[in-house]
């Protein structure tokens, strides 16, 4: 992209409300803050400021133009619409987890078994720490505490993937362990639906029941039944549910973005 920094050719490359997709043109002054990029032209009133929001680039005035009481919500904004990014990321990583560890369930070798529950976990992992961090960051500590709990949980479930059933069973029961703990904590927050509490709940009884029980020497594999087989579907429904959460409660990026821009530039 190339322009002028000055007079309306400024103006004219960047009108208020764009949205424009890489950097700024290579003879505009641009500082790279953590969140903030600041084009300014020769022309003090012609200043625009690119904001950058993954990837996009939203041209609007510059705030340095605007009172700290005005830009203050303007950076929150732009901070909750990166926390909505992220939170479908880890939706999408929940989802995945759950399809997989229930088809590794029923595959029909160890080899696709290993290879379903691999991925499985780590889209799992990548998941709750992503879920974990978004929420100690907002505040929410007893959510945050609990997806954080689950992620050591399955990075012991994980390891095993790959391994024969029986001689997976040590890290398996300290695996279920932790995914026992992690679930009553997430379920004991109102701010989970009553549903995925409920699931949640249930499975946070059973998994303890089986932690304990190959801790008590039974001979338990990840696919015994009744236990940890039947143990799985409120585990895939949590899951779901978790997911669910974290996707519908935000609204899509470019128009949020349109609503960011619009409430700025009008003051």
């Amino acid at each position: 992209m190339e322009g002028r920094a000055d007079g309306g050719g400024f103006r004219d490359l960047f009108p208020l409300g764009r949205i424009v997709v890489g950097t700024g043109p290579s003879d505009l002054q641009v500082t790279p803050p953590t969140t903030l990029w600041t084009a300014i032209g020769t022309n003090a009133l012609d200043r625009r400021c690119l904001s950058g929001v993954a990837g996009w680039l939203v041209v609007v005035p510059c705030p340095e133009d605007r009172p700290p009481a005005q830009l203050e919500p303007f950076n929150q904004r732009m901070s909750d619409m990166r926390d909505e990014q992220v939170s479908r990321v880890a939706a999408a990583g929940l989802v995945i987890g759950a399809l997989l560890g229930m088809a590794g369930s029923f595959a029909p070798t160890a080899q696709l078994r290993g290879l379903a529950w691999g991925t499985d976990g780590i889209a799992l992992v990548v998941g709750t720490a992503l879920l974990g961090l978004l929420h100690l960051r907002r505040g929410d500590l007893q959510l945050a505490a609990g997806f954080l709990v689950f992620l050591a949980g399955e990075t012991l479930i994980v390891s095993g993937s790959a391994m024969d059933l029986a001689a997976s069973a040590p890290s398996f029961a300290a695996g279920t362990g932790l995914w026992s703990a992690a679930l009553a904590l997430i379920s004991a927050s109102r701010l989970m639906p009553r549903l995925v509490r409920v699931t949640g709940g249930i499975a946070a009884i059973l998994f303890a029941i089986t932690a304990a029980a190959i801790f008590g020497g039974a001979g338990l594999t990840p696919l015994s039944e009744p236990l940890p087989f039947y143990a799985y579907p409120f585990l895939a429904v949590t899951l779901f549910g978790w997911a669910r959460v974290h996707w519908r409660s935000m609204p899509s990026l470019e128009g949020k973005v349109q609503s960011v821009v619009r409430e700025y530039a009008n003051g």
